[in-house]
């Protein structure tokens, strides 16, 4: 997908929260809670780990707002479209409520769509678009990532690879406007973890687990 076409989505967006909002609350008809310091779900293949982050882990029993707490709502299909992430208390002392950060998402037979609102006061109507993530698949696998995030709108684009097993193996991101070089990762899956790498002048630094 070009920067062109999700500059052109992401103004469409802009300013929709709450029809998002009602519209997720309307089809959800389960919901699960996580914890942790990374999120316990992600549409991106390893999200988390290529930030260096630990996912979290989903909660056998409902929850309430916490600091580092997940909320997932989920449609017929078992898909996630709604997940908000609670973050800190704040507002005025005689109004006080959890901030978070609300994604929604969007499928179709061979896409799906994330759209991230920053962090919100209750059900802040205003809440900002601050970044749009388009993910496509091929034979039920994820092969390709598009993003374009608000802050002076830098686009990147992700490809995948997996080997004959259907592990994913290699990643790279792009920044086709600039000014970073291309990033190239390569996933393990050993006995004893997930690991990534990224290759650096012909060098493995390792970046998840941190050494």
């Amino acid at each position: 997908m070009s920067k062109d076409a999700l500059l052109e989505l992401f103004h469409d967006r802009s300013g929709t929260y709450s029809t998002f909002l009602r519209t997720a609350l309307e089809s959800s008809v389960s919901e699960k809670w996580g914890e942790g310091v990374g999120a316990p779900f992600s549409l991106e293949p390893y999200r988390m780990e290529i930030l260096g982050i630990k996912p979290g882990r989903m909660l056998k029993k409902l929850s309430e707002p916490g600091k580092r707490r997940y909320h997932y709502f989920y449609n017929s299909d078992g898909k996630v479209i709604y997940a908000r992430a609670y973050s800190e208390i704040g507002g005025p002392p005689e109004d006080r409520a959890w901030m978070h950060a609300d994604d929604f998402y969007e499928y179709d037979a061979d896409s799906a769509f994330r759209y991230v609102f920053g962090n919100a006061f209750r059900e802040n109507p205003d809440s900002k678009l601050t970044r749009i993530v388009k993910v496509v698949y091929e034979n039920g696998l994820p092969v390709r990532e598009f993003q374009l995030e608000s802050r002076n709108f830098e686009y990147t684009e992700t490809n995948h690879s997996y080997d004959g097993s259907g592990n994913l193996i290699e990643i790279k991101i792009k920044w086709p406007d600039g000014p970073y070089p291309d990033r190239m990762l390569k996933i393990y899956h050993e006995i004893d973890g997930l690991k990534v790498f990224e290759i650096r002048d012909q060098r493995e630094i390792p970046v998840y687990p941190e050494s």
